[in-house]
């Protein structure tokens, strides 16, 4: 049983990577930078460009939040795996995100990058973009019981395919 689950798995990320490289084609490349970071990086060249707190690591993962924040901002939270900056998720303030309507904060995106794969959610809306080489996801996360907040991530699709399903579900994970 537990071989088959296996096979599964394996199929299931191996679908999930091929749907990926498939709609790269009509996906213009996807900005892997959030300045003065960029995805890939060693950890070392972050550490020396951006004030940053580690706040915790497990394996070859290790999380770092960004300090000294940007206007709009509450958090700004950096994911390395093997030593190479893998994901970027900044959130914005229930303030900002208040003040401007989700389909404006989304067209941007959807003007850069054409339409995405809209995902409703309990917890909120959720738009995702893939070229077959980064993911952006975009949200309007419920952060208390009334209040949202909009969160940009980009993701590097390395990680997932190298990872062979331990990262693909939960880069996803709303």
């Amino acid at each position: 049983m537990k071989r088959l689950l296996g096979h599964a798995a394996i199929w299931l990320v191996v679908t999930w990577v091929g749907l990926s490289a498939s709609s790269a084609v009509a996906t213009p490349s996807i900005t892997r930078s959030f300045a003065p970071f960029e995805l890939g990086m060693p950890i070392e060249q972050f550490l020396a460009a951006v004030p940053a707190e580690e706040i915790g690591a497990l394996g070859d993962e290790r999380l770092f939040s960004v300090v000294g924040l940007r206007v709009n901002v509450t958090g700004i939270w950096c994911t390395f795996t093997a030593g190479r900056l893998s994901r970027i998720e900044v959130t914005h303030s229930v303030a900002y995100s208040s003040s401007i309507l989700w389909k404006a904060f989304l067209s941007g995106a959807i003007r850069e990058y054409g339409a995405g794969f809209h995902l409703p959610t309990p917890n909120g809306d959720v738009e995702m973009w893939d070229d077959g080489r980064t993911t952006l996801i975009v949200e309007r996360r419920l952060v208390t019981a009334r209040d949202r907040a909009y969160v940009v991530t980009i993701a590097d699709d390395a990680v997932a395919i190298e990872r062979s399903g331990r990262c693909a579900p939960r880069k996803f994970a709303v």
